[in-house]
């Protein structure tokens, strides 16, 4: 298997990476406020957020850059601060969209958690900011915020039970069709 390959078809951009941000950069825009209107930072405390915007990494995703590819290390996440990503699941050496991740979303828990390879490939659908949170600052947000960690892991797992859902009932649609 050659992980570029699956590519061709989804961008031009292979050989654009994401370009890493400062917070003060995109402050006005992003910031604890605007995030908690989203699911994986929905009732985290304004402290918490911003210690993440501060201690993580944020990155500026052009229409087509790849966030990550199949087969790399899941060592973190990522929150869709604005824009969406598209995700192409890798199975069997077939590549298909799977699904969106939109704004307060996240990609890549699932990999990190399970202390597994990447199992898709994450394109930009346009123009967005991330933020990622590697593992190492997962847990010291653990260690800094306990009860902020307890919100976001139980908004992770209701974002991941939401996914298993919608993808439960896609398969449910295409096994009627055959």
């Amino acid at each position: 298997y050659s992980g570029s390959f699956l590519f061709t078809a989804f961008s031009g951009r292979i050989d654009q990476a994401m370009k890493l941000i400062s917070y003060s950069d995109i402050q006005a825009d992003i910031n604890p406020q605007t995030l908690k209107n989203g699911s994986i930072c929905a009732a985290l405390s304004e402290p918490s957020i911003e210690f993440l915007l501060r201690n993580g990494e944020l990155y500026q995703a052009k229409h087509g850059d790849v966030v990550f590819e199949y087969g790399k290390e899941g060592d973190g996440f990522f929150i869709v601060c604005q824009g969406c990503l598209d995700f192409y699941k890798v199975h069997n050496n077939v590549c298909r969209h799977n699904r969106e991740i939109d704004f307060g979303e996240e990609i890549g828990f699932l990999s990190m958690i399970a202390l597994r390879e990447r199992t898709g490939n994450a394109i930009a659908q346009k123009d967005t900011i991330l933020l990622k949170v590697p593992a190492e600052l997962f847990s010291k947000l653990h260690q800094e915020y306990p009860f902020d960690f307890g919100i976001m892991t139980l908004n992770l797992a209701r974002d991941m039970a939401r996914v298993l859902h919608k993808i439960s009932n896609d398969l449910v649609d295409v096994s009627l069709k055959i």
